[in-house]
């Protein structure tokens, strides 16, 4: 599903490419489509770690932190690469 997601999201043009997410590579943000002028702006990104796909949604005030949001993707991509390390 994960891999499906970056080639529709690639491959339409429809939709903005987003930021990449250091130190994950299977991991795919993309930007919705919008007006230059829109007030909101919409980012979803997606990944595989293990047998779970992890799916964020961010909308917000344009324009979005996207480095932000990457970071928060990255700390919970990190986390769950490391089962257990949180008990």
């Amino acid at each position: 599903m994960n891999e499906y997601t970056a080639v529709f999201t690639g491959d339409t043009g429809l939709f903005r490419t987003g930021p990449a997410v250091p130190g994950h590579p299977e991991a795919h943000c993309y930007l919705m489509p919008a007006a230059p002028s829109a007030p909101i702006d919409r980012m979803e990104c997606s990944a595989a770690e293990g047998d779970l796909l992890v799916v964020l949604n961010a909308e917000g005030r344009a324009p979005l932190p996207k480095d932000a949001i990457v970071t928060l993707l990255t700390r919970q991509l990190d986390r769950l690469a490391r089962p257990g390390a949180s008990v």
